[in-house]
């Protein structure tokens, strides 16, 4: 049996799926309905404030602030990439997602790897 936390992580997660899933462009090329997009935009922002319930106060509050501020873009951003229609727009996204990333390894710490992660992804994606 299932207790009431994973309950509810069990159906925030099904609902960021199904807002996500709603917001994925049609297998062949034809626009939704705007309800369609409405309704999965609502259902993925339920899933992510539900998402953000589920975590713990942080206890140092600045770099748990930004930590959080770049997941939660690292997040929104590859939602974005993998659901927009335009190419350059799904590039630039990824380019947000590299550069939130590397803001996580800045805060762990790892400054060599987050300037490596934006020269090679974000530089290489962007030029091609």
């Amino acid at each position: 049996m299932l207790t009431g936390s994973q309950t509810f992580t069990t159906l925030v997660i099904l609902l960021g799926a199904a807002g996500v899933y709603m917001l994925l462009p049609h297998r062949h090329g034809q626009i939704k309905t705007h309800t369609a997009y409405i309704v999965g935009g609502a259902l993925a922002s339920l899933g992510l404030l539900g998402f953000l319930s589920l975590l713990s106060p942080p206890i140092e509050l600045i770099s748990e602030l930004f930590s959080y501020v770049f997941t939660a873009v690292a997040l929104g951003a590859a939602v974005m990439t993998v659901t927009s229609r335009n190419p350059i727009y799904s590039a630039l996204w990824f380019a947000a997602v590299v550069l939130s990333t590397s803001g996580l390894f800045v805060l762990a710490g790892g400054q060599f790897l987050a300037s490596g992660t934006v020269i090679v992804y974000a530089g290489a994606i962007i030029v091609t």
